[in-house]
């Protein structure tokens, strides 16, 4: 389904311009294409000032893209179908795709994405065009070309509540007439949106080394981010192609958990705990405030791998994302080529209790390296029959670890043979190697109906290594001792096969059916307390796999001045990779969460009125279920009359959560809006845009602590911008979020904390935006 703010532009005619997408990686228009599709265009991002992926995600009905302060570095989630971000050792559900590389690491959600030409969100499995595979869906971005004139752009801003500086610059052309290249960076700085209340404070764990309080970390994420891309596009003749691209990124802010905060406490608590001890600086609201403090002196003492070797929190990651792809059209076949390759380098030090007593300061890092290579084989014949053959191959390192102190006791020993005051430090290397062949065939029956039929082969062999690099030798009783391991290799092969029936009564309509699949590996927990007791078959989880259908109908009607878009969908997940909290260990744990089922019904409609006013609308309802999730983790705290099973001790307590609904899946999210663009002198134009988005109640996880729900809210963007007819220049003001709903985006068990206490990542508050263009 388009997205509701894709914002299309009218042609020449007086229609609707028509909109293109690579849904099946070739251009075919919207109205054509047989997939459940969304697509955001260049206008519609530069409208709202969107330039990174929680922002994107946003414009989209049943999209959620967030931030994470551990584990794999990020929640997408599409339809409420997601991968818990706690455990680095999971792979996300919804694969990125930028420039034909899919990354499947939540980290990417940290890198900001600008000069596009198109976004495009593919809803449900995707199993053959896309990267390894993809059980709920692929995000893909795509971003400017050369072109085939010399014209760049230089956009500068400034967000006043955040205080929020940012420049952006890029230009390109053909250098000679079989050569092209485009040049583009992007540089901001903020002070943050989030006040930390945190004063100074006894230290109740370790009473010689007393809590500063909040240092520098008055505001946070308090961040500066520096990203720039590289584009040579090489086109000696008719039919060859080659297009390199290199995308580098840089982000830093001043707090790993700068963007997490304690929104629910124990009952009648109006300040959060950590080991029975309480922050007096602290609400239990969400709200714009937290009290995150500072280490005290013994703690911060040549903390290792902190930025400055003094346990000050710090966030810094370095991304680069490349792509070569190669096509040679044959005539009756054209072959191409996606060589990708992706380098990950992330650490941070941050506070896992989020009050002022500082107990749980953890390191948590991330170094990551992916190799692949994608080759396809596309016939174009004038017979009734083609095809599409292909291969894919992808070798994945990644290192992950953690540093942590708490966990255990009170106060965390000083060990004489180090000069450093942790409790542990494990580490987690996976070496995955993914091979797969892919194939589908379409049938033109008659003019209007074809019948297609596919299916990818995936083999995928990991091995994977858990150690302690270091254990404080109070805690070597309960820790795996460094030297040893729990280590052991993981091997599966999956089939996905899809069928569609596509059948386009008039030009102007599409009615399609489709049956899909998909399937996403498993593997091993990379816990942040690595135990004696832990085994690798203990630690081992197992695929994801997904199956189901949808029917879909497209039309542009009117004279080409009205487009609907609706389907209905239904799909069952088996083996959903769920991440849980043991409140003993302060440790996620990944384990298989049977099954669930996901259906619902999409509808969008844009309506030109006139050529100088659109307006647009959708509406999704979303009933996302477990089926079968009968041995589900209980939330901290949780009661025998709450539905928890008491008999089994303090950290195997399930409960059942069969029937129940997923987290992160509100039944309706809808949206309404308009752009009314007029001219107001020979020289000036007046754009009025305008967007409110309705999203219905939700869990903030999947166990249900009732600090977690969000209720429903509503949520406003307008911008308003003057311009030359041409666009030669523009000045706008953008408001995002501004009826300044403070939503809660995902939440968990507090470590360390009582009976429903809960923290989360909130919605940004209202956000103002100033913002200059000049494009040549």
């Amino acid at each position: 389904m388009a997205s509701v703010i894709a914002m299309p532009a009218y042609a020449q005619t007086g229609g609707l311009e028509s909109v293109t997408t690579t849904a099946r990686r070739q251009e075919e228009t919207l109205l054509d294409v047989p997939v459940a599709v969304s697509v955001v265009s260049s206008e519609a991002l530069g409208r709202y000032g969107a330039n990174n992926l929680s922002q994107i995600g946003d414009m989209i009905p049943q999209v959620q893209i967030t931030r994470a302060t551990s584990g794999n570095g990020g929640i997408i989630s599409i339809r409420g179908i997601t991968s818990a971000s706690g455990d680095p050792g999971i792979d996300t559900a919804v694969s990125i795709n930028v420039d034909g590389v899919q990354v499947s690491r939540g980290y990417i959600a940290t890198a900001a994405f600008f000069d596009l030409a198109q976004v495009e969100v593919l809803k449900g499995p995707q199993a053959l065009f896309f990267g390894k595979n993809s059980p709920a869906g692929v995000i893909s971005l795509r971003s400017k070309g050369p072109g085939n004139e010399w014209e760049g752009f230089v956009k500068a801003g400034y967000e006043f509540r955040a205080k929020e500086r940012f420049v952006e610059a890029a230009i390109g052309g053909p250098v000679t007439d079989k050569f092209g290249i485009r040049v583009a960076m992007r540089y901001s700085d903020m002070d943050g949106w989030l006040h930390n209340t945190a004063g100074p404070l006894a230290n109740p764990f370790e009473p010689n080394s007393p809590l500063p309080g909040a240092t520098n970390n008055k505001l946070t994420p308090a961040s500066e981010a520096l990203v720039g891309r590289v584009t040579m596009e090489f086109r000696p003749n008719d039919r060859f192609t080659a297009v390199f691209k290199v995308l580098g990124s840089r982000y830093q802010d001043n707090e790993l958990t700068g963007i997490t905060q304690v929104v629910s406490c124990a009952d009648g608590q109006v300040h959060s705990q950590t080991r029975g001890f309480f922050d007096p600086n602290s609400d239990c609201i969400p709200d714009k405030y937290r009290s995150v403090g500072a280490q005290g002196p013994v703690a911060a003492t040549n903390y290792p791998l902190s930025k400055k070797g003094n346990g000050e929190y710090f966030t810094d990651s370095k991304s680069i994302l490349a792509s070569l792809d190669l096509s040679y059209d044959f005539g009756a076949v054209s072959l191409d080529a996606v060589t990708g390759f992706y380098r990950l380098d992330s650490n941070g030090l941050g506070a896992y209790d989020y009050t002022g007593l500082a107990y749980f300061p953890g390191i948590n890092g991330e170094k990551t390296t992916i190799w692949s290579e994608e080759v396809r084989l596309t016939s174009q014949y004038d017979g009734p029959v083609n095809f599409v053959l292909g291969g894919y191959y992808e070798s994945a390192k990644r290192n992950s670890f953690t540093v942590g102190r708490g966990g255990f006791s009170n106060a965390v020993p000083v060990d004489p043979a180090v000069d450093f005051v942790i409790g542990y430090w494990p580490e987690d290397t996976s070496d995955r190697e993914t091979m797969s062949g892919f194939g589908q065939l379409l049938w033109d029956i008659t003019d209007t109906l074809q019948l297609t039929g596919g299916v990818r082969y995936t083999k995928e062999t990991a091995d994977i290594v858990n150690q302690n690099v270091y254990a404080n030798p109070a805690y070597q009783g309960a820790l795996l001792p460094p030297g040893m391991s729990v280590a052991g290799r993981i091997q599966e092969n999956n089939w996905s096969p899809e069928a569609t029936l596509t059948w386009h009564p008039t030009a102007d309509q599409t009615i399609y059916a489709a049956y899909r699949t998909g399937y996403k590996s498993g593997g091993v927990s990379q816990t942040a307390i690595l135990l004696r007791s832990n085994t690798f078959e203990g630690l081992s989880f197992g695929p994801e796999t997904a199956k189901g259908g949808e029917i879909g109908y497209k039309a542009q009607l009117a004279g080409n001045r009205l487009r609907l878009d609706a389907n209905l969908y239904y799909y069952e997940f088996s083996g959903l990779q769920r991440s849980s909290l043991d409140i003993a260990t302060t440790s996620f744990r990944t384990l298989n969460a049977a099954t669930a089922v996901t259906k619902g019904f999409e509808l969008e409609a844009f309506f030109l009125v006139t050529d100088e006013l659109m307006l647009r609308g959708a509406f999704t309802y979303n009933n996302a279920k477990y089926t079968d999730w009968g041995n589900a983790p209980c939330f901290n705290g949780q009661r025998a009359d709450e539905g928890c099973d008491v008999s089994v001790g303090t950290t195997a307590r399930t409960q059942n959560l069969t029937g129940q609904p997923l987290g992160l899946a509100p039944k309706v999210s809808t949206s309404a809006g308009f752009t009314y663009d007029i001219p107001v002198a020979n020289w000036l134009n007046v754009g009025i845009t305008g967007d409110v988005k309705y999203v219905s109640a939700y869990w903030g996880n999947d166990l249900q602590q009732p600090g977690s729900r969000q209720k429903g809210y509503a949520k406003f963007n307008a911008s308003i911008r003057l311009h030359e007819p041409d666009d030669t220049w523009e000045l706008s003001l953008i408001g995002r979020n501004l009826t300044n709903e403070l939503a809660i985006l995902t939440a968990g068990d507090k470590p360390g904390g009582a009976r429903n206490d809960v923290t989360g990542v909130l919605e940004r508050g209202r956000e103002v935006i100033l913002q200059a263009q000049y494009r040549f």
